[in-house]
């Protein structure tokens, strides 16, 4: 996961960059022991972050993965679907769903499908799409306060956006409550704080993640 150094960096090393890969060991068949530089509460999450997927040394094949999740592979086609079935042996209980499907679909084929039964579950939905879905017979629009977040992302090392006044003259022409109201439908709220550290963004807007669900489906 971690692996050599090279121009480009693997996506987890900076997430797994607290373990201390020489004082890991197998403490058994089925165990492993990870070491870490300093403590951290979080490193369970950092496990299961993207890009930190856990495959067998010297794997070469990935057309057949094999993985401990509650879904067992059948296929993938790459930009359209991805099938699995119920894991029987799953460690929690093999899962109601019996067979998944994830559709690879864009937001406009994401409502579509879903107004004509084709998938249950749609997640991601833009706000008026939310809106078109909301009241429809059969079909149940939820949202998560705080589960997403609208940016603009500007490049701090190159111009203009490496001089302070450009990005604050950006900032201060953007009319945000305007911007929320006509472009996100007055469905998500401004905020003043950025979620990501190493860029300059602006101007955020907490949005809530439109979930549709069929009632008469799985």
């Amino acid at each position: 996961m971690i692996g050599p150094p090279r121009k480009a960096p693997f996506i987890a090393a900076a997430t797994l960059a607290q373990v201390d890969l020489p004082m890991c060991r197998a403490v058994d068949d089925h165990t492993v022991e990870i070491a870490l530089h300093t403590p951290s509460f979080e490193f369970p999450l950092a496990l299961s972050a993207y890009g930190t997927k856990i495959v067998q040394d010297g794997a070469t094949d990935f057309s057949k993965p094999v993985g401990t999740g509650p879904f067992v592979f059948e296929s993938f086609e790459a930009g359209r679907q991805f099938t699995a079935r119920a894991n029987e042996w799953y460690w929690d209980g093999p899962p109601a769903v019996r067979h998944l499907r994830l559709v690879s679909a864009d937001a406009d084929a994401r409502l579509a499908a879903v107004q004509s039964g084709q998938i249950d579950y749609a997640d991601n939905l833009t706000p008026s799409a939310a809106r078109v879905l909301r009241g429809r017979s059969g079909i149940s629009v939820r949202s998560t306060p705080n589960s997403g977040i609208y940016f603009f992302a500007m490049k701090t090392d190159r111009a203009p956006f490496d001089n302070p006044d450009v990005r604050r003259a950006v900032m201060r022409m953007v009319d945000r409550k305007e911007l929320v109201k006509v472009a996100l439908g007055g469905m998500v709220r401004s905020a003043t704080t950025s979620s990501a550290r190493a860029t300059s963004t602006t101007p955020n807007c907490r949005s809530t993640s439109m979930i549709p669900t069929r009632r008469d489906g799985c």
